[in-house]
């Protein structure tokens, strides 16, 4: 356990300003990803049953939390996070590299390790190996709504709550096991005040539906180049469930399985203390 603030601190990677915090450590570095339309700021309770010899270091991903938003012409695609993250890799790490992905940044993190498998120690996948596979077929009708929603942006309007409150209580909508104080101190990492309340953090761009039709295929590569041991980790609640998904396992090549009891797929939020064990038994041989 630790009992330890982070640091916040800003860098520069992809060209933009990206916020990180910073828990002080030793030589070896945990490096966390949040998922879409989630914050560094979100794993402080994992982080704090972490011991105080790690250094832990989480950024907030381009458009999310308090990192610079894109802007006008700018991108949020998968390879735009991966550029970002050499960048930031490049700054914070200290000697081995324990990489650790939620969700969205589980893709991530597996697109970097298989770009860069020698700077990669142990690698974590929570609930992080892509989305489901969808149809190419659909890619005429994507692209036109894609384009269509991204010229109808400057319509879309600030989200207002009224209080921290709503926030959280938005916030239980998508996880409605979240306990009251745990969502409240969420809702104060993922929202920032404005006139007569409160709204989300994160850019409205991201509203814009994505054009892109995920086939896991083109993924397939990365994930098998991938050289380090890799932890998978599921939540036994969770909806995080694809046909393929034990092919996609598969694919990596010294892989383990671990599903966390009574947690849903925001297991960091769910079981911060179980998940923390889960990475710890993993990365020990190495510690």
């Amino acid at each position: 356990m630790r009992s330890d603030s982070p640091t916040s601190r800003f860098i520069q990677a992809g060209g933009l300003r990206h916020r990180i915090l910073e828990w002080e450590g030793g030589r070896d570095t945990v490096l966390i990803l949040h998922g879409f339309l989630d914050c560094a700021g979100a794993f402080d309770r994992f982080v704090a049953h972490l011991p105080p010899d790690l250094h832990v270091v989480a950024p907030d991903f381009r458009g999310h939390g308090e990192t610079e938003w894109a802007g006008p012409g700018g991108s949020y695609h998968f390879l735009d996070y991966v550029r970002d993250l050499r960048d930031v890799v490049d700054q914070v790490v200290r000697d081995r590299l324990f990489l650790v992905g939620h969700s969205m940044g589980g893709g991530v993190a597996v697109l970097f390790a298989g770009s860069y498998p020698e700077d990669v120690t142990r690698l974590v996948l929570i609930e992080g190996l892509g989305p489901p596979a969808e149809d190419l077929a659909d890619g005429p009708t994507r692209l036109a709504r894609w384009i269509r929603e991204s010229q109808a942006i400057a319509g879309f309007g600030v989200r207002r709550f009224d209080s921290l409150e709503a926030v959280a209580e938005r916030l239980r909508t998508r996880s409605p096991e979240l306990d009251e104080d745990i969502g409240l101190s969420l809702a104060a990492w993922l929202s920032m005040p404005i006139d007569g309340g409160f709204t989300w953090r994160h850019d409205p761009r991201h509203r814009v539906r994505t054009a892109s039709v995920y086939r896991p295929e083109r993924y397939d590569p990365f994930a098998r180049a991938v050289r380090c041991p890799v932890l998978l980790v599921t939540g036994e609640k969770s909806w995080y469930r694809w046909p393929d998904l034990p092919d996609r396992r598969r694919a990596l090549v010294d892989h383990r399985l671990v599903e966390i009891p009574a947690a849903g797929h925001m297991i960091h939020y769910d079981a911060p203390s179980e998940l923390a064990s889960a990475v710890l038994e993993f990365v020990a041989p190495s510690a």
